[in-house]
């Protein structure tokens, strides 16, 4: 008797496992993109959020983020049962979740507009949020959210079951409901089960049922623009019906349905859609009748070639089929060309013309405009600078000149390179005066002075070097070579500056000057003590001598000679 009774227990148990479980599912409704669907079914939070993620792609618990989803929450209840209008207060839960129970002592932060609770999407993000006044000692508990008949919102312990749950559903694009005649009706069966005949929009993956005639049709597409009523089978349906599902005309004569397309196009495979004949001829962009065969033959735009498999096109470069297309030079481009000008000129009506640069005085003085380019050019008493061809600088070639000065500073004047500044001892009159080079030292051998610059040269057997400074001796094979000697340098150029001292140098020259003073000082203070004693002990007429004596000394000195 208790085999049996257990035998009994175990069938009441395994029967009870094997039951499906029941899901009451409510009104749903999709707006834009989105799908929204109420169901009935008293869960714990973490059960309902896994039956939204499983009933289709994307699926999650409701997010309420705005008044719009508010009044759609508001919309589903309101088309719910009687019964369940009449049931009094219920609670569904929304995505908005304490996933965690915060550490001792810390909890959410309750300023913000969640209180610290994330949607099931990870994130916090709100425009929206209508809280309840929270119980006490629940602000730090681990806890989910649910939606009233008033919508507002309430925390609850996640393991309680609620009266039902809210799922949220995204597409790429929705399908409007059929456009039906007179005497035909359509239900609907979603991707997420919800069913009806009053939707403002359906999903992709949405089945219609049409009666009487009992056919279904499909909402398919990959995107918004993309989606539409489809068929498995080839051809129209009923016209009254989605226009039979043609993209131009339906007509339907003796029961059955044919599309017809305007003319230029003609109907696809599935005997609905209207195509470019061109396109299903494999034709890359443009075909005419053949009135040879009637079989249609490809052709290519302007700037364009059919190709060798009499369907694709190529561009064709029209700088090289008419080279003299353009005035000056000619850019091939994507089914055409286009036309340039040189550096200096400009294109105006499609032919360029030259620049005049001398309008944006791009010239210090003078400036001369040339085809395509222009020259500056420098008034008397100047030539154009070395360093930039814009700029003019002061010219002399005599050994003296007058400067350029300030009108109204007089001290303020400036030479040519390789003239110094100096006053006329005559008329005392400022001058600019050849400075002689040669007297720096700056050739190896031989120095010719020039206005303004100077010139190196070699003794015979000896080659100037690439420096234009150095000389080096011949090869003896080679004989002597005729003299090599730098041009006469450009009016304008300077010799090259004198290296620095060493600091060192300077100071062991400083060093051995003070050592030659001292050395010298010591030797006439030595001879004029011994010249003076020697007076002392003779006479006091010998005075005179030793005053011829000190003035010999002082005429003997070396003076010094300006060089």
């Amino acid at each position: 008797m208790l085999l049996v009774r257990l035998c009994l227990l175990l069938l009441l148990a395994c029967s009870a496992m094997s039951a499906p479980s029941e899901l009451a599912r409510g009104p749903a409704q999709c707006v834009g993109q989105s799908c929204f669907s109420l169901f009935w079914s008293p869960k714990p939070f973490k059960a309902a959020k896994r039956l939204c993620e499983g009933l289709g792609v994307g699926g999650h618990l409701m997010t309420v983020r705005s008044t719009v989803s508010a009044e759609i929450i508001g919309l589903l209840l309101n088309t719910g049962s009687e019964e369940r209008k009449a049931g009094g207060e219920h609670a569904l839960w929304i995505g908005l979740h304490r996933p965690s129970i915060p550490p001792a002592g810390s909890c959410p932060d309750l300023s913000g507009p969640l209180r610290g609770f994330h949607w099931v999407t990870g994130d916090s993000n709100t425009d929206y949020a209508n809280w309840k006044a929270p119980g006490p000692g629940d602000s730090c508990s681990q806890s989910c959210v649910t939606v009233q008949n008033d919508l507002s919102w309430e925390e609850r312990h996640c393991e309680n079951r609620s009266q039902g749950f809210l799922c949220e559903f995204t597409y790429p694009g929705t399908c409007n409901p059929l456009r039906l005649g007179p005497g035909f009706t359509a239900t609907y069966m979603t991707p997420f089960k919800a069913n009806g005949s009053y939707f403002t929009a359906l999903p992709p993956g949405t089945v219609a049922s049409i009666f009487p005639y009992g056919f279904e049709l499909l909402c398919q597409g990959e995107g918004s623009a993309s989606m539409r009523w489809v068929s498995q089978s080839p051809g129209p349906w009923h016209c009254e019906v989605e226009n039979g599902g043609c993209t131009h005309t339906c007509r339907e004569e003796s029961g059955i349905a044919t599309c017809n397309c305007p003319q230029g196009l003609e109907l696809a495979k599935d005997g609905r859609q209207c195509a470019d004949p061109c396109s299903s001829h494999g034709c890359a962009q443009l075909c005419f009748p053949n009135t040879t065969d009637n079989k249609l033959q490809c052709m290519c735009r302007e700037g364009y070639e059919l190709g060798a498999d009499g369907t694709s096109c190529h561009d064709v470069d029209d700088c090289q089929v008419n080279k003299n297309i353009c005035d000056q030079r000619c850019e091939n481009t994507v089914g055409g060309f286009r036309c340039l000008c040189h550096p200096g000129y400009e294109m105006s009506d499609n032919k360029c013309e030259d620049i005049d640069e001398c309008d944006s005085q791009v010239c210090e003085q003078e400036c001369i405009n040339l085809p395509g380019t222009y020259r500056c050019e420098c008034t008397p008493g100047y030539i154009i600078d070395s360093q930039n061809p814009a700029k003019c600088q002061i010219f002399c070639n005599t050994s003296e000149c007058t400067p350029e000065c300030d009108p109204h500073t007089e001290e303020l004047c400036r030479c040519p390179p390789g003239y110094i500044s100096d006053k006329n001892n005559t008329d005392d009159l400022l001058r600019c005066v050849d400075i002689n080079e040669c007297y720096s030292g700056y050739c190896d051998q031989d120095c010719d002075n020039t206005h303004g610059s100077y010139r190196c040269s070699c003794r015979p057997g000896y080659t100037l070097q690439a420096d234009l400074l150095t000389c080096k001796l011949d090869d003896e094979d080679e004989g002597s070579s005729e003299e090599a000697t730098t041009p006469s340098g450009a009016p304008g150029t300077t010799p090259p500056p004198p290296e620095p001292l060493h600091l060192g140098i300077m100071i062991g020259i400083v060093v051995g000057i003070l050592s030659i003073v001292s050395i010298l000082i010591a030797i006439v203070f030595h001879w004029f003590r011994k010249h003076t004693a020697h007076a002392v002990t003779d006479c006091k007429c010998k005075h005179t001598e030793k005053g011829v004596v000190l003035r010999q000394v002082t005429m003997g000195a070396p003076s010094h000679q300006k060089l």
